[in-house]
């Protein structure tokens, strides 16, 4: 039953994308005033526009290198917006291509040659608006004849100022004045602006410090729009053209810097609404970006990140910034006229900007993938299937088809609701669009939706991880205000109300995705919506400047649709495709397996060591054996022999772990059963040499001291096989004398050279004396600053405890102290392990 809940779902998430879709193409176009650029020449056509036009003026300048840029006029979209409704303003604009909202500006900033810099500003028609010509001077032989111009220069002396109607009677084509360059001006309007729109004479006066000497004429008209219109003419007597200046409102054309936005409208009491929702948004990215961070360094730390699939994540995400950032930009660092440092800033640029896009996306896809892993796994199925390539399966096609319907749902739901409110004004920026090759926009579009997708998906992962899963309703509703206050929109409205109204519209159906199905389906949805609206300058003017990019875009729509199809067609499951686990799982799984092993030897080792020390007429003992976290091979033993006698043990194999802890207990076995075939230590360990060399595999040795005490003899028999000294303390003389018989380690070599070298050492003990038998953990204890605490050390604890009558016991305890405030540290590095023995007068023969 849930499956067909779940297909019914998908169904009318289908559906509702299809309408979506269709509603959104068919009715933005009328309701959007970017559909005007259907009117538009295009970059070349405006390019040859502008040297044709120098051309006429008298100019001579190569125009094969000048930039096209195209421009808006937001203010006046704004204005027109609100004053008619966004599908009357559409109307007019298509009525009126000739009005300046949509422009080219063809210029040159400067010229390597000569240092010349110019500007050409057109309308959508190819109307002239805007003129600001190069520095050399030129002539325009058609103007002087059309006004009957025959001098070089205006008279000076002539009534420049504020024309009063009446013409100059002193004025003839040798002393040209104020109504020659007046007529000059008409003349020249009548071939741009005044071709369209009535403008009348308004004053007229000359520029003083200019060289050739100038004369500056205003105009003043009324549009079509009803907004007054001023024009600002600067001819020369040589009849040309110098500028051509035109004020529309807060328009100025043509314009200082046209790649430059511009500043942005600021209200008369501050910062503006938009500025204030802005900031917010910035505080909560800043927000959000901290705690990722501090997540991203603590887990990091604690080697708890996969960073295979984020670093793949990085590259495309990083990718997709460089192109975005870079396409728009590209155009004006062509414009560097020397060669090295265009290469420089192009390099400079692309890694500052790669590195930026690519660590963004690494921090947040490292992060929320392990934040996720721990809480959420299950959200990240379609994810990691598509960062390991494998997209011809069902569950990344109905995530594809999934993530398509949510972006056609999202499109259609924004058009239809902008229906409804047709005053309300969508916030245009002025924008500074270069078209170099056709593809090129929608690189800059694809990679920015591409970029903020990745983040969006990681944000969601993040954040769900934190929330109750089970709680459907908390999830919704708080990544519905994480969105809205991110602004995850692409609507950008003037109405603030109802911009926050589409936001929210916004953030509840991509967190409902994002609970329902998985962040990936938001994701795509999300980038899906945002392309198609920010593309829709392209696809809403096929014909126009970027119609080819607008294609593109929705190319790769239908390039998504084809391929989620594929992958519903497959019938590849989930449970056909491999599994992929992280390398910090795997790693924990390692840990977890290993920490299972380290306390099987553990209690390998304990089971070793005996319980209880026997008790001996005559003598008094005490053990210690203080395990380190890394179970090494340390291993002692003390037990009755059939005669009465007592055999000590204390050895050490290398190696730690399993292996060690299986190897002490053959050792032990070995030991207490060649015990009892001989009462000689050293053929003991003879022996025993022979026993491991036949089981254990080369490398792996033993260190031992086996000793007897015969408490009837006072004697202490030893042998030592490669084993720390023996350190014997005598009563009578309060010293501690160290003793080194020869011997090697058990399993270093055969039988005839391990044999050779081994002898027995005989102790004589009286009352008081004690011997330590201990391994090398004790000696080779590091401290703070990485000193041993050695032999020399040991010595004196020896020394000291005898004399201050410790019993054995209360001395190794002692002796633990010392070590660990020695080592500064709880953890012990190895093993500490050693056996106390004092010679008692109770129990001894004369």
């Amino acid at each position: 039953m849930s499956s067909r809940r779940f297909a019914t779902s998908d169904l009318v998430l289908a559906l509702a994308g299809v309408i979506g879709l269709v509603l959104g193409l068919w009715l933005l176009p009328r309701q959007h005033p970017d559909a005007a650029l259907q009117h538009m020449l295009s970059a070349e056509a405006a390019r040859h526009r502008a040297a044709a036009f120098l051309a006429q003026r008298g100019y001579r300048v190569d125009t094969t290198h000048a930039l096209v840029v195209l421009r808006r006029a937001p203010e006046l979209l704004r204005r027109w917006q609100t004053r008619w409704g966004r599908p009357e303003l559409v109307r007019r604009l298509e009525d009126l291509p000739w009005l300046p909202v949509y422009r080219w500006v063809v210029y040159r900033s400067s010229d390597e040659m000569n240092g010349q810099r110019w500007q050409v500003v057109l309308a959508g028609d190819g109307t002239i608006w805007g003129f600001r010509g190069p520095e050399t001077p030129g002539e325009d032989p058609a103007a002087r004849a059309a006004v009957g111009i025959a001098a070089e220069a205006f008279d000076p002396l002539a009534s420049w100022g504020k024309l009063s109607g009446a013409p100059d009677s002193s004025e003839t084509p040798e002393r040209p004045g104020p109504a020659a360059a007046v007529a000059l001006a008409r003349y020249h309007l009548q071939r741009t602006i005044g071709s369209v729109l009535p403008l009348r004479p308004d004053s007229v006066g000359l520029l003083a410090t200019s060289s050739p000497q100038q004369a500056v004429v205003r105009f003043r008209g009324l549009s079509p729009t009803g907004d007054s219109v001023t024009v600002q003419v600067v001819v020369t007597a040589s009849g040309q053209l110098r500028a051509l200046e035109a004020t529309w409102g807060t328009l100025h054309l043509p314009e200082p810097s046209p790649l430059e936005e511009g500043p942005p409208r600021r209200g008369e009491r501050g910062f503006t609404v938009h500025e204030v929702q802005d900031l917010l948004s910035v505080l909560l990215f800043a927000g959000l970006g901290i705690w990722l961070l501090t997540v991203f360094l603590r887990r990091l730390h604690r080697r708890l990140l996969d960073t295979q699939g984020p670093l793949r994540d990085a590259v495309l995400g990083g990718l997709a910034f460089t192109v975005a950032t870079l396409g728009g930009a590209l155009p004006g660092i062509l414009q560097v006229p020397d060669l090295w440092l265009r290469l420089l800033i192009l390099l400079m640029s692309t890694l500052v900007v790669g590195v930026f896009g690519a660590a963004s996306v690494f921090l947040l896809a490292g992060t929320s993938d392990a934040l996720a892993r721990d809480r959420w796994p299950e959200k990240l199925a379609v994810l990691t299937l598509l960062r390991n390539g494998q997209v011809r399966n069902v569950v990344v096609g109905a995530s594809l088809l999934r993530g398509l319907a949510l972006g056609g749902l999202l499109l259609g739901m924004t058009v239809g609701l902008l229906g409804l409110w047709p005053r309300a004004a969508l916030r245009l920026d002025a924008g500074a669009w270069t078209v170099p090759w056709p593809g090129m926009q929608a690189a800059v579009w694809l990679g920015f939706a591409v970029w903020v997708g990745m983040l969006l998906v990681y944000l969601l992962l993040a954040v769900m991880a934190r929330l109750p899963w089970r709680d459907g309703g908390r999830v919704v509703g708080t990544l519905t205000l994480l969105l809205l206050l991110a602004g995850v929109s692409a609507i950008d409205l003037e109405q603030v109300g109802f911009e926050l109204l589409v936001h929210a519209l916004w953030g509840v159906v991509l967190a409902w995705a994002c609970w329902r199905y998985e962040p990936a389906c938001s994701g795509i949805g999300a980038m899906t919506a945002w392309a198609l609206w920010r593309s829709a300058s392209g696809w809403m003017a096929p014909d126009g400047p970027f119609g080819p990019d607008g294609w593109i875009v929705l190319a790769m729509v239908g390039t998504g649709l084809v391929i989620g199809f594929v992958g519903i067609r497959s019938r590849r499951s989930a449970a056909e495709l491999p599994r992929y686990v992280p390398a910090y799982l795997q790693e924990l799984a390692r840990q977890e397996r290993l920490e299972r092993e380290l306390e099987i030897a553990r209690q390998a080792q304990a089971s070793l060591l005996p319980r209880t020390l026997p008790e001996v007429p005559g003598a008094a003992m005490a053990a210690l054996c203080r395990p380190a976290y890394e179970v090494g091979g340390d291993y002692y033993d003390v037990f009755a022999l059939p005669d009465g006698r007592l055999a000590v043990v204390v050895g050490d194999v290398s190696g730690k772990g399993i292996q060690a802890a299986f190897f002490m207990t053959l050792i032990k076995g070995h030991v207490r059963a060649l015990s009892l075939s001989t009462r000689d230590p050293a053929d003991v360990l003879r022996h025993l040499n022979r026993l491991f060399r036949e089981q254990a595999p080369r490398g792996l040795f033993v260190t031992m001291i086996y000793g007897v005490l015969d408490p009837t003899t006072r004697t202490f028999t030893l042998a030592r096989a490669g084993h720390p000294p023996v350190l014997h303390y005598r009563a009578c003389t309060q010293q501690v004398q160290c003793l080194r018989p020869s011997g090697m380690g058990i399993g270093l070599a055969d039988a005839e050279l391990f044999d050779k070298a081994l002898e027995n050492c005989v102790l004589r003990l009286e009352a008081g004396d004690r011997v330590l038998l201990y391994t090398d953990g004790i000696t080779e204890m590091a401290g703070p600053r990485g000193e041993r605490w050695g032999l020399e050390r040991l010595q004196q604890w020896l020394r000291e405890s005898s004399r201050r009558g410790y019993a054995p016991e209360q001395a190794l305890g002692a002796l633990e102290e010392q070590l660990r405030a020695f080592a500064g540290t709880t953890e012990l590095a190895d093993d500490l392990t050693a056996i106390l023995l004092e010679a008692k007068q109770d129990g001894y023969a004369n």
